[in-house]
């Protein structure tokens, strides 16, 4: 009998339970999610409303910079600045420094800088002109013949001219020649005068010992001159 007594109060309880239940309103929005974050409307005036509290919060004050205040700045200095870098144009890329060691190396000659050189291929023109490439050497002191000059030997008539520069350029044979002559002396069409050599030998002086070219009246090879006379030699035969 006493059990049967609390079976109907559990079951009383548990009826009124569910009618409970049944009653209570339902909350039909979707569950939020643990880490949503709540939605924030912009309110005009510079805050902004928060729907979970209803509150319109008033925006946070910005400072206009996070910077330390910048110095003053003079006026003339920067005129100067604005003024050279208007008239100076575009700045223009400079190459590289090299090693300090090199700012203190010997300047280098200038390109037009005249200097004994070694000159390859001579070739003669007459008996006292050379061409190095497109460039002629003329030696001083040297009164060369004519090409076409005609000397005679006692009858007879023979090519002085052009057998002078014949005996020149076998007396070279495309051997380099030394000369006081620019850098680069060769390389566009130039003409000096400058004494050369062959070695030990003055060019100049071989060929009016030789008599293959006159000398120069108050130059220094009239006394060669004088002795190829002498010995009939060359176009003095």
């Amino acid at each position: 009998m006493r059990t049967e007594g609390y079976l109907a109060i559990a079951l009383g309880f548990s009826i009124l339970s569910f009618g409970l239940l049944v009653l209570a309103p339902v909350d039909t929005r979707p569950m939020r999610d643990l880490f949503d974050r709540p939605s924030v409307r912009i309110v005009e005036g510079g805050g902004h409303f928060d729907p979970l509290t209803g509150e319109v919060r008033p925006r946070a004050a910005v400072p206009p910079n996070d910077a330390a205040p910048a110095e003053p700045v003079d006026e003339a200095s920067q005129a100067e600045v604005d003024s050279a870098s208007s008239s100076q144009g575009p700045l223009r890329r400079l190459p590289p420094r090299g090693a300090l060691s090199d700012l203190a190396a010997p300047a280098e000659k200038p390109e037009d800088d005249v200097a004994k050189r070694l000159l390859a291929r001579p070739v003669a023109l007459d008996a006292a002109r050379i061409a190095i490439g497109q460039a002629v050497v003329e030696l001083p002191g040297v009164e060369p013949l004519e090409l076409a000059a005609q000397c005679s030997s006692g009858s007879l008539t023979w090519p002085c001219g052009a057998r002078s520069r014949t005996e020149l350029r076998n007396f070279l044979r495309g051997r380099s020649i030394e000369c006081e002559v620019p850098n680069r002396f060769g390389e566009s069409r130039e003409s000096i005068t400058s004494a050369c050599s062959v070695g030990d030998e003055d060019i100049g002086a071989w060929v009016v010992s030789r008599g293959w070219a006159q000398a120069v009246p108050g130059g220094p090879y009239e006394d060669l001159q004088a002795s190829a006379k002498a010995n009939g030699l060359g176009i003095w035969r």
